[in-house]
């Protein structure tokens, strides 16, 4: 059974489709779980080994969690750590992995302090991959006169400041010299 469009408008119908084990999302209709709303429901549902869609819940986790850790409001954080510190204490591997992970970006939010080259590619790691995925190949270098690490991986390039640990990502092409002079 396909789920008609934006079936999770009410988050109270998320259970209904995670224990179904014949329901299927309709094309990008799992963006819609991307909410802080639906954070516990995820972490419960992904730590539910009778769950025929706790895999599913897993992996939109870790889809959604860079983008809230990086870039969410100061509410979505505080969300993001309470949904963490449950999965922490999970039953499954999966979601303690997430935990873990999901800790790892929040702990790049602000300055992480002096950067060295195996701190920078687990932060490319964490950045530009997501667990259980095959970490991208990545080409670590220095760069800006060795003030920052250079991460490549395909047409994405994290650049950290190794003082600092202050991060910049950039998809397709290369930032210009006057863009990475602000990054300290």
């Amino acid at each position: 059974m396909y789920w008609e469009w934006r079936p999770f408008r009410d988050p109270d119908r998320f259970w209904d489709w995670a224990m179904d084990p014949h329901a299927d999302l309709d094309h990008d209709t799992d963006l819609d779980l991307h909410d802080v709303r639906f954070l516990d429901r995820l972490v419960a549902a992904a730590d539910r080994a009778d769950c025929p869609h706790g895999e599913e819940c897993c992996h939109i986790l870790e889809d959604f969690t860079p983008r809230l850790a990086v870039h969410g409001s100061p509410t979505d954080v505080v969300a993001l750590r309470a949904a963490i510190a449950r999965a922490a204490d999970g039953a499954l591997p999966r979601v303690r992995r997430w935990a873990a992970y999901a800790t790892r970006l929040l702990s790049y939010r602000g300055p992480v302090g002096r950067v060295n080259r195996a701190l920078a590619e687990q932060m490319a790691a964490d950045l530009l991959s997501r667990p259980g995925h095959t970490p991208p190949a990545l080409l670590v270098e220095t760069a800006a006169n060795g003030r920052l690490w250079l991460c490549r991986s395909h047409t994405r390039f994290l650049y950290v400041s190794r003082r600092t640990g202050a991060w910049r990502l950039a998809a397709h092409s290369p930032l210009s010299d006057t863009d990475l002079r602000d990054l300290r």
